[in-house]
């Protein structure tokens, strides 16, 4: 019997030819600490993070921004929480819109505890020249008994990706949430 589906946890950004005109952020503080590791910050961050809305963009705001910093919305983190999503480790942040005024707390930057080596390396079609830790996937294919029953964790073999597992994904869909999408596994392909 064939374990569970994971997805790439993205952006989408394609809302704008619907007519969603997303916002982005930008003028992250520097924290001098890793999001991509999957690993709990050695020392205290402080807090709330502060951001800004790049004025070159939209003003609707998403439920995640993938930047250095990743800063998800409150909205966010209880679907990923109600999915079974428990290795989040969140500081306070707000968002400034300087063009409208607007200012929101309801968001988090978000350290997504948890690096795993699951990728199964003989069905997977890499860039054999990539370093590990900076693998270019043609074709990425998991292997579901190491990931350790987790929800949602980081690659190993690339950190900047965050993969999700089926369950995530359906609760993702069903809240409707802005900006996010879920790209199956064996369809990743180096962008």
């Amino acid at each position: 019997m064939p374990g569970p589906n994971y997805y790439i946890f993205n952006d989408l950004l394609e809302d704008s030819a619907l007519g969603f005109q997303h916002s982005e952020i930008w003028k992250l503080p520097l924290t001098r600490a890793s999001w991509i590791s999957g690993a709990r910050h050695p020392k205290a961050i402080a807090t709330p993070i502060q951001v800004q809305l790049n004025p070159r963009f939209g003003t609707e705001l998403l439920d995640s921004y993938h930047e250095s910093i990743p800063v998800w919305s409150d909205r966010l983190i209880e679907v990923l929480r109600a999915a079974g999503v428990d290795n989040l480790d969140v500081y306070d942040a707000v968002i400034h819109d300087p063009r409208t005024g607007l200012t929101t707390s309801a968001f988090k930057a978000v350290n997504v505890l948890g690096s795993v080596d699951c990728a199964d390396m003989e069905q997977s079609e890499y860039d054999p020249r990539a370093e590990r830790g900076a693998r270019e996937f043609i074709k990425l294919v998991i292997d579901p008994t190491k990931t350790m029953g987790l929800k949602m964790f980081r690659l190993h073999e690339r950190p900047t990706l965050l993969l999700i597992h089926e369950d995530v994904k359906q609760g993702i869909e069903a809240a409707r949430l802005k900006g996010i999408r879920a790209d199956p596994v064996l369809q990743h392909v180096r962008n």
